[in-house]
């Protein structure tokens, strides 16, 4: 049986309540992952080559940054049954400070970052503002 396989037939006894030893329910995206790699050549390869790839151009300088950064206009769709559930220009513009905050690795929480991606954190170059324009070009608020 395949380890997929086998992780899914634990995953729905222990949901049915009907084995005690079955495993967490966790996601099995790694079991899968080593499952392909093990069985395929050609994904154990291709995944070397993705790999060396993406260090090198990790080594490379970026071809932008915060003196010209990427902007990226957005849409907010504020999804609400009644008018209590909706949120204010405010919020909106707000939640846009804290996503540019985050981009630019400004943030106020950065010092919290887990030990082991905390030197992979820096500025993005990509920051986004409240698109002025719809698709068809005609004035829009973004949200």
């Amino acid at each position: 049986m395949a380890l997929q396989d086998e992780w899914l037939s634990a995953y729905a006894a222990d949901a049915q309540g009907a084995r005690e030893d079955a495993p967490t329910r966790s996601c099995a995206t790694m079991a899968a992952h080593e499952e392909l790699l093990e069985q395929f050549p050609v994904f154990r390869r291709l995944q070397s080559d993705l790999e060396r790839e993406i260090d090198a151009r990790m080594r490379e300088p970026m071809a932008f940054g915060a003196e010209d950064p990427i902007t990226i206009p957005v849409v907010v769709h504020a999804v609400w049954h009644d008018n209590a559930e909706n949120i204010s220009q405010a919020q909106i513009d707000s939640q846009i400070d804290v996503l540019n905050a985050d981009f630019s690795a400004v943030n106020p929480d950065r010092a919290n970052i887990p030990l082991p991606w905390r030197g992979l954190s820096s500025n993005s170059g990509i920051r986004v503002r409240l698109a002025n324009r719809d698709p068809s070009g005609a004035p829009h608020s973004g949200s």
